[in-house]
C-alpha cells in the first residue's frame, strides 16, 4: 500500500500537538509497515530534513519547492496542484489534522481531527488563525474524508454534533506518550536541566503556548493569590507567546519565563516539577499533563471532558475561570506530598492505554478500511 502523508504542519519545527502528533504517529507507522511505502509531502525553498527514525527505505519525502503560503492560496484559489498527483498517486491520503487538501475524488482520505474550538469559540483565535480556518473549509473536509480519526470521545461527539459525521465513519484513537517520559531521569541530567534554565528550587510548571484558549491569564491571577497566601514555590513557564502576560508578569516575584525548551530537557523539566498546571478552556487532548504524569508528577488541569477521559483521578481538577479555587489548590498541592503521590498513584495504570504502538496499530487499520472501501 502506498499511503500519502501532509507533513506540512512540521515545517513550523514547533511542539505544538498537531506537529507533535505527526512526527509521534508517522515514526511508529513506519517502524511497524516496512513492506508499504509512505510518500511525505513537503513544501517550502529548503528541504525540511526529516529524522532519523523515518529515514527509511520505506519513505520517500517529496518537496513542492514554492513557499507553503503561496502552495495554500494557489490550492484555495484553483484547487490544484492536486496532491497526490503531484507526489506521483498513492492508494490512501494520511491528514494529521486540517489543512489544503485538494485531491483527486477517487484517492480515500483518513483525516485526524483534533479538536473544533475555532468552530465553537473564534474569539479565542487571532485574525489570520480565524481566516485560516475559514479558507481551509473544514466542514466540507470533514465530510470529504471517508474516514475520521477523533483523538478523543469529546472530539468525536463534536464531529458528530457539529458537522453531522456518521458515527461509523469516526474512530477514536488517543495519542501516545512517548517513552523518553517513562524513563527515570538521571541525577547528573536533572542538575544539568536545572543549571541551564536557572531553575528555581521548588516551583509549579506549565508547558504550551501562551494564548486565549489556554486560559494563561487566570493561571497568572491564581498565582498572584496564592503567593499572598503563602505559597512557596515559583511558577516556570515553558512556552512562547504573550497573551496579556509580558506587562504583569514582570512586575511579580517567582515568575521563570523560559520561551523555547528543547525537547531533551523536557522529561528533567517534568520530574523536577512540584506539579504540573494546565487550566484551558478547551483541549482536545492535552499532552503534557500525560506526559508529567509519566515523569511522577502529578498535575492541576481545567475540569474537562477530555481529562476526565484521561487522566480520571490522577490529578486534581478545577474550573477554568475559577482563579481562587486553583489558587487553593496550588497552596494545597505545594504542601501536601502524600497527595502528590497519590495522584501519580491513580495514574500508573492509566497511561499503559497511552502508547503510540497501540495508536499506530488502530491508525493503520483505519488506513486499510479507507482503502479497501474505495
Amino acid at each position: 500500500m502506498n499511503i500519502g502523508v501532509d507533513i506540512r504542519s512540521l515545517l513550523a519545527m514547533s511542539r505544538g500537538g498537531i506537529p507533535h502528533y505527526t512526527r509521534s504517529i508517522l515514526r511508529e507507522l513506519v517502524k511497524r509497515h516496512p513492506d508499504d511505502r509512505w510518500t511525505l509531502l513537503q513544501t517550502g525553498r529548503h528541504p525540511y530534513r526529516l529524522p532519523p527514525e523515518l529515514e527509511r527505505p520505506n519513505v520517500k519525502l517529496h518537496h513542492l519547492r514554492q513557499p507553503n503560503r503561496l502552495i495554500n492560496a494557489r490550492l484555495a484559489a484553483t484547487g490544484h496542484p492536486q496532491l497526490d498527483r503531484a507526489v506521483g498517486g498513492v492508494d490512501v491520503w494520511f491528514a494529521p489534522g486540517f489543512g489544503f487538501l485538494p485531491l483527486s475524488r477517487n484517492v480515500p482520505v483518513v483525516l485526524t481531527v483534533h479538536d473544533l474550538s475555532f468552530r465553537s469559540h473564534p474569539e479565542w483565535y487571532g485574525w489570520r488563525s480565524r481566516i485560516w480556518h475559514r479558507a481551509v473549509r473544514p466542514r466540507a473536509l470533514a465530510r470529504r474524508a471517508n474516514r475520521l480519526i477523533a483523538v478523543s470521545e469529546q472530539t468525536e461527539r463534536e464531529l458528530a454534533g457539529e458537522y453531522g459525521i456518521p458515527p461509523a465513519r469516526i474512530r477514536t484513537i488517543h495519542p501516545g506518550v512517548d517513552d523518553v517520559f517513562r524513563k527515570p531521569v538521571g541525577a547528573a541530567t536533572r542538575r544539568r536541566v536545572r543549571r541551564r534554565y536557572r531553575l528555581p528550587r521548588s516551583y509549579f510548571l506549565y508547558v504550551g503556548a501562551l494564548e486565549r484558549r489556554k486560559n494563561s491569564v487566570a493561571l497568572l491571577e491564581a498565582y498572584q493569590t496564592a503567593r499572598a497566601a503563602g505559597l512557596g514555590s515559583e511558577l516556570v513557564i515553558a512556552g512562547r507567546g504573550t497573551d496579556r502576560w509580558r506587562g504583569p508578569a514582570r512586575l511579580l516575584n517567582g515568575i521563570h519565563r523560559l520561551g523555547f525548551v528543547a525537547e531533551a530537557d523536557l522529561p528533567a523539566l517534568y520530574a523536577e516539577a512540584r506539579a504540573l498546571t494546565l487550566v484551558s478552556r478547551s483541549e482536545g487532548f492535552g499532552f503534557p499533563p500525560l506526559e508529567a504524569l509519566a515523569a511522577g508528577t502529578p498535575s492541576i488541569v481545567s475540569d474537562l471532558p477530555i481529562f476526565r477521559e484521561t487522566l480520571g483521578a490522577a490529578a486534581l481538577r478545577v474550573a477554568p475561570d475559577d482563579p481562587a479555587t486553583l489558587a487553593d489548590s496550588l497552596v494545597q498541592l505545594d504542601r501536601d506530598a502524600q497527595l502528590r503521590e497519590r495522584l501519580v498513584a491513580a495514574g500508573s495504570k492509566r497511561l499503559s492505554g497511552f502508547t503510540w504502538e497501540r495508536a499506530a496499530r488502530e491508525t493503520y487499520r483505519v488506513l486499510t478500511e479507507a482503502a479497501d472501501a474505495q
